[in-house]
């Protein structure tokens, strides 16, 4: 058994079985006995044999599109796979060590480079890199032949880092635990965990190391600890603190945001789905603060309209009378569609809505499903990352076009006597959200355009003070606190003096320390994720 310390990003206790991603986030089933070896060995003979196929048309390819010499690196990378040495120590792992194809590969892989890379020679280095692409190509193939890689009982993520589109993915699988080796308490996959009740960790290099050969693990986050291949005494004991601890912390989080109302303010929700909507209705919130929409584009193709208007018609009608706000898409950062990866690293320096109306199709897209929508229920759309009032008017003029294009499309403008079931749209009240060090230079112009502030606390936070949200793990000083307060004060004015709500999203909502001034800023609403 080994314990190693770690930052926690999230809350609670996760017991499972580790579940490995490599660089490209395909899990490897690293740490599972192979029940049949010869069943292992046929499969990674089969991918050795389509990936030399793979090989000899990169070789072709490069040869007639660039040339012979360049042709020369897939050549000597091609040499490994008929490498009776090679494919011989896999196979012998597999059958000696009873272990799965992936395993066997990627471990293998990693001796031969270790021993090329040791040699402080170069071109026995470039030899090491080889080594791992090549096993990583092999792994891909296995990886295509098994989807069930996913252990069937609970399990615990191990990864250099995971991104949102990761989390999504696995967190209806029996997630338990995150442990990695970078990231930062306000990246949007540890505000997601937060959110979803799962406990996530960031360890030492050399722990994570260690890591990757265990076979269970225990991530404790009230201790700060990931425990390695426990004894079953211990896993028992763990068991039975999680159920216990995470009842009690349900309610603890419940206790503290509602002691944050105090009357006059209202508490929301913050969401990432309709599900989520529909499974929050029945609790003791006012609405909905935030839907971040972005989650909805992280496929292979993004959402169509259809689809997005029925995403939004769900959270519109469980929340029936109460308002719901929607936050046009926010990529950049760690949020990437792979079908957009390309556009937004073109575009690195955008992000939010600015970035968007680059993607004007995508956007008008989105307004489209949003003004049909609206009918369902009190919606306000929110504009992320806003810098000053020439966003707003941007945003306005795609409005007024998506709603032609609608009237185009036979639909017409709600009315009393026309029934939501025919072909109508509506409208919806437009905000912006204060995240930004130009939007807070800007407030007076902004109030004079918006109806209604959402002041986005985790990238305010981030500019205020210099922070990388992604992979600061520092905390915050008093000083710094401080500062942050005194710049909410001041919007919380601009937007009272202009008669507009002002509402506070984002993880300070529901810190200790800032929960104490909460109240007394003078807010219309706090949104906060929902632990638990």
């Amino acid at each position: 058994m080994n314990r190693f310390k770690g930052i926690v990003f999230s809350d609670g206790i996760g017991i499972g079985r580790v579940l490995l991603l490599d660089r490209e986030g395909t899990p490897l089933r690293m740490n599972e006995k192979a029940t049949d070896p010869d069943a292992e060995i046929g499969k990674f003979r089969e991918a050795v044999s389509e990936v030399s196929s793979e090989y000899t048309g990169l070789i072709d390819e490069t040869s007639k599109i660039i040339n012979e010499k360049e042709a020369d690196i897939f050549r000597a990378q091609s040499m490994i796979l008929s490498d009776m040495q090679f494919t011989g120590d896999v196979e012998k792992r597999i059958r000696e060590e009873n272990v799965s194809a992936e395993y066997a590969v990627f471990y293998v892989g990693e001796e031969y480079a270790k021993r090329f890379e040791e040699s402080g020679e170069n071109l026995l280095s470039e030899r090491g890199a080889d080594v791992k692409d090549v096993c990583l190509h092999i792994i891909d193939r296995l990886w295509e032949k098994n989807k069930n890689l996913i252990p069937d009982g609970p399990f615990v993520l191990l990864s250099n880092e995971v991104f949102p589109t990761e989390f999504i993915a696995y967190k209806s699988k029996n997630l338990k635990g995150i442990i990695v080796k970078k990231g930062s308490y306000t990246a949007h996959v540890s505000i997601l965990a937060r959110a979803a009740g799962i406990p996530f960790i960031l360890v030492e290099p050399q722990a994570f190391e260690l890591l990757k050969t265990a076979r269970d693990v225990i991530v404790d986050c009230k201790n700060k600890l990931v425990i390695s291949d426990a004894d079953e005494t211990i896993i028992y004991t763990y068991s039975k603190k999680a159920e216990k601890l995470n009842s009690s912390e349900r309610e603890k989080y419940k206790e503290l945001v509602k002691s944050l109302k105090n009357g006059k303010t209202a508490l929301y929700a913050n969401i990432s789905s309709a599900e989520e909507a529909e499974e929050k209705r029945f609790d003791d919130y006012d609405g909905i603060g935030l839907f971040r929409t972005e989650y909805l584009y992280m496929g292979d193709e993004p959402p169509t309209e259809d689809e997005q208007f029925e995403e939004y018609r769900r959270a519109l009608k469980a929340f029936a009378g109460k308002p719901v706000v929607i936050r046009t898409f926010d990529f950049g950062g760690d949020r990437k569609p792979t079908y957009l990866r390309a556009f937004i690293e073109e575009h690195e320096k955008l992000r939010g809505i600015r970035l968007a109306i680059l993607e004007e199709n995508l956007l008008l897209t989105q307004l489209k499903a949003l003004l049909r929508a609206s009918v369902y229920g009190k919606l306000k759309v929110c504009l992320p990352m806003v810098k000053d009032d020439t966003d707003v008017e941007n945003v306005n003029n795609l409005i007024l076009r998506a709603s032609v294009l609608l009237e185009k499309e036979g639909y017409v403008k709600n009315a009393p006597e026309i029934p939501v079931t025919a072909k109508v749209y509506g409208d919806f009240s437009l905000g912006v959200m204060i995240e930004t060090i130009r939007s807070l230079n800007n407030l007076p112009k902004l109030s004079a355009v918006s109806d209604f502030f959402s002041i986005g606390t985790n990238d305010l936070t981030s500019e205020l003070t210099g922070r990388d949200r992604f992979s600061d793990t520092g905390e915050l000083s008093k000083i710094e606190k401080a500062g942050i307060v005194r710049e909410i004060s001041k919007i919380v004015k601009a937007g009272k003096d202009a008669g507009i709500p002002v509402g506070i999203c984002g993880e300070i909502a529901v810190d200790s320390w800032f929960s104490k001034f909460i109240g007394k800023l003078g807010t219309d609403y706090i949104s906060v994720s929902s632990e638990g």
